[in-house]
């Protein structure tokens, strides 16, 4: 998991303490409690492990709830809908691994999504509503993206009625 970004997790004073002790002597209560404070450890390193790749996997994908919602908007969209179908396949896929603790397969998960949510954004023109899509699909669009060749687009593909305007500021589509 160093590819992504983890340095890895030191163990608590107490956790070496503990083992040298159960190392010391053939007692049984200082290796119970060094069997406990290993366990304990193994536990934070999940959670750890499973919280840098959720991190990791938003910064290189965007949250994956929000674009899970644009691909289920976009996936009656004339002209987009196997695009849109495929990337809402990717991003179950990538969904149901989340809990999990990072594999090869999970990693292969991700780039699939990755290049799913390309291949959308690619096919996307003009240029302002590609950029109006990226932004609703990272966690939500200003006013100002949405401009009149996104509407004229959104009028086009009788995709007008499949979104609306929220109160809140918008996620830079660029963080």
């Amino acid at each position: 998991v160093r590819t992504l970004g983890w340095e890895g997790r030191s163990p608590n004073p107490e956790l070496a303490r503990d083992l040298s002790e159960a190392m010391e002597t053939l007692g049984e209560r200082p290796l119970i409690r060094a069997l406990r404070a290993l366990e304990r450890f193994r536990g934070d390193v999940e959670v750890a492990v499973k919280a840098r790749w959720s991190g990791y996997a938003s910064e290189q994908l965007g949250d994956v709830s929000d674009l899970l919602s644009l691909s289920e908007t976009l996936s009656e969209v004339e002209g987009i809908t196997e695009l849109s179908e495929s990337l809402r396949n990717a991003l179950g896929d990538l969904a149901r691994a989340e809990g999990s603790i990072p594999s090869k397969a999970s990693v292969a998960l991700l780039t699939t999504a990755r290049s799913s949510l390309r291949r959308l954004e690619d096919s996307l023109k003009p240029e302002s509503v590609r950029l109006f899509l990226s932004a609703a699909a990272r966690g939500g669009a200003s006013i100002e993206l949405l401009t009149s060749d996104v509407l004229d687009w959104l009028r086009s593909h009788n995709a007008l009625a499949r979104f609306r305007i929220a109160v809140g500021p918008p996620v830079d589509a660029d963080d």
